[in-house]
């Protein structure tokens, strides 16, 4: 029994000790990657740069003749994952990613799922939740790989898992995120009599695609005849990233007193999500206080009467002058 517990410790000891020591100063195991390593082209705005990552060679397994790099993205919606970059045959004296950045002579590199030959970084869809991705450097057995640089990166992916002698791996995250939302949510006082109430929406994260949403009115107050408009729907256009609502004040000159209402916002189908801060909105009544409002409309109705009646008199008398003349 003991002869065993000797041997076992033994066994997991020289696996620790061969094991390939990964480090990076740009990516970290479990974090999310800056935007600068962000993929540049399909709807991705990032600058696409390669993390730099390097090997202690003092660490390869004996008997490694070649190494292999590759990056995968395994949460990508294709039921296969997703390839960002394949580089094999690499000399056991190459130690880090940067010197296999355009030299051909220091690896093969494999067509990646971007139909490109080089890294691309990561790209996942827009609220798509948090993907990983697994940086990997294998040691294999072989000098080189007998593939071309057009060879399936599944059967790079095979032929790496079924012969390398040990492989080191390290992962990180990234998730782009877009969400509807108002500029600003604080309490707003208008006047009555101001006409226009500009409201700033926002599109923050991604700009890319249409994304649709409807601005709603919510009335706390039972008289909402200031507001002219109830609902609306709008879209940012691709590209867009801040759109400008504006919203009608009307001024009825009525005593009515202050209203009150709040704006908030509504998510289209299939589109962005939106936030969910409303905006609170009191419109100041400007008409003037007690019943004198009312009894200048009332003055209004009696003047309008008046100008009718002197037009009904001054017909009857051009009719009778008219007879008159016959």
């Amino acid at each position: 029994m003991k002869y065993f517990l000797i041997l076992f410790i033994a066994i997991l000891f020289s696996h620790q000790a061969s094991a390939i020591k990964l480090q990076s100063s740009d990516i970290f195991e479990g974090q999310k990657m800056s935007k600068q390593f962000e993929f540049n082209g399909f709807g991705c705005e990032g600058d696409n740069k390669l993390p730099n990552i390097s090997w202690d060679l003092a660490s390869l397994p004996e008997g490694t003749k070649s190494l292999a790099v590759t990056v995968f993205d395994p949460d990508a919606p294709t039921n296969s994952g997703f390839w960002h970059w394949l580089v094999v045959n690499i000399p056991t004296t190459i130690d880090n990613t940067f010197a296999l950045i355009g030299n051909d002579a220091q690896g093969l590199t494999i067509k990646n799922g971007f139909g490109n030959y080089q890294f691309d970084g990561a790209c996942p869809p827009v609220n798509d939740g948090m993907h990983r991705y697994q940086f990997t450097v294998w040691a294999l057995p072989q000098e080189s790989l007998e593939v071309s640089k057009d060879t399936p990166a599944a059967i790079i992916g095979f032929m790496l898992n079924s012969s390398s002698l040990e492989m080191a791996r390290l992962t990180t995250t990234y998730a782009r995120t877009a969400i509807i939302k108002f500029a600003d949510t604080n309490p707003i006082n208008v006047d009555e009599s101001q006409g226009v109430l500009p409201i700033t929406i926002i599109r923050e994260g991604s700009g890319n695609g249409e994304a649709l949403f409807s601005v709603q009115i919510n009335f706390q107050s039972a008289n909402n005849a200031d507001v002219g408009v109830v609902k609306t729907a709008l879209v940012f256009t691709d590209g867009e990233k801040s759109i400008q609502f504006d919203l009608n004040i009307i001024d009825d000159y009525l005593v009515e007193g202050d209203e009150s209402f709040t704006v908030s916002l509504s998510q289209a189908p299939s589109s962005l999500p939106v936030d969910n801060k409303v905006i609170e909105v009191t419109i100041s009544d400007n008409s003037s206080g007690g019943s004198w409002g009312y009894f200048l409309i009332l003055i209004l109705i009696f003047k309008t009467i008046k100008l009718l009646e002197a037009s009904t008199v001054l017909n009857y008398y051009n009719s009778f002058t008219k007879w008159c003349w016959k």
